[in-house]
């Protein structure tokens, strides 16, 4: 499901479909424990190849969200497609999240 880089202390997780359905939620959700689980502090989802994400794995990236933070780990998100976008906007969850238009700006601010 995803395509995991880790450099600098950073896991980039670039999704690798163009629509994140329920039927993907677990796998979703398993991939992001692993990369928290081996202690990465600095976690980055690059959902610019994402049309779609289903509310089902909206719930939980808010719950990865509220996970990571217990882990003290930082959460970001780059690449959101105008779709994508527009179901973070609508539902405030742009206010939730720390959402950057590339993924170089992301990592800037990792550092």
């Amino acid at each position: 499901m995803f395509q995991i880089n880790t450099a600098n202390n950073i896991a980039t997780l670039t999704l690798n479909s163009t629509a994140v359905s329920m039927y993907d939620n677990e796998e979703f959700k398993k991939e992001f424990s692993g990369i928290i689980s081996k202690g990465y502090k600095n976690i980055l989802l690059d959902l610019s190849k994402a049309d779609y994400i289903s509310s089902v794995v909206i719930a939980s990236l808010i719950h990865i969200l509220k996970q990571s933070k217990l882990q003290s780990c930082i959460l970001k998100m780059c690449g959101l497609r105008p779709k994508v976008k527009e179901i973070f906007e609508i539902t405030n969850l742009d206010k939730v999240f720390d959402i950057y238009q590339s993924r170089e700006d992301a990592i800037r601010t990792f550092r």
